[in-house]
């Protein structure tokens, strides 16, 4: 988190294309998960130069690998769950992940007005639409 030089803390949340985050998990439920991936193999897979730090950080975000491309248990889980099972994994990635959103918004229900309101706190405003959208 960074300052945000008020005394409080910004948050930060992905804002890379759905789409694309799905493409790469796709891509890797259709083969292995590999201990470490480097971010040329993004673009080998199809994100492009422009997406390819928004899809690099979403993954971070979500707990599917690390920092340094160092893929995680949860990034396996997806891929080998079977079909049945793989929206439980997904889901219960997602509710770790985004804890403090579900706290405060049931999808469900939620209206615009309570997700922009749920999303205040995360920085860069001007991504905020991207980063419900990437929700």
């Amino acid at each position: 988190m960074e300052n945000t030089g008020t005394g409080t803390q910004a948050r930060q949340a992905p804002y890379a294309p759905p789409a694309t985050v799905l493409m790469v998990i796709r891509h890797f439920r259709n083969r292995d998960v590999p201990e470490q991936i480097e971010k040329v193999r993004f673009t080998q897979i199809g994100v492009t130069d422009g997406l390819l730090n928004r899809t690099w950080s979403a993954f971070q975000f979500l707990g599917l690998m690390l920092e340094d491309g160092t893929t995680t248990e949860a990034f396996r889980a997806l891929r080998y769950a079977d079909n049945t099972e793989y929206p439980t994994v997904f889901q219960g990635i997602l509710r770790q992940t985004y804890a403090d959103i579900f706290a405060v918004v049931q999808p469900e229900y939620a209206t615009d007005a309570d997700y922009e309101r749920a999303y205040r706190p995360y920085s860069p405003g001007g991504q905020r639409g991207r980063m419900i959208t990437q929700f």
